[in-house]
């Protein structure tokens, strides 16, 4: 933790990982866990291959 000049606390840095953080939400932990968890990888995969989408989409107009 640190002080802040208003002799607040803050975390200085939050190491935890990303499975830990989806746990819960604003108003506690709750059972969805492992879903949030699936969720949150299944948009990642989707926007990379989006981006790979894009891409080849580029490649082909300069090619033409």
């Amino acid at each position: 933790m640190r002080t802040l000049q208003d002799q607040s606390k803050k975390p200085y840095e939050i190491n935890i990982s990303l499975f830990d953080a989806m746990k819960g939400t604003r108003r506690g932990e709750d059972h969805w866990q492992a879903q949030r968890f699936l969720c949150s990888q299944i948009i990642m995969l989707g926007m990379h291959r989006v981006f790979l989408l894009f891409q080849g989409l580029s490649q082909k107009r300069t090619e033409a």
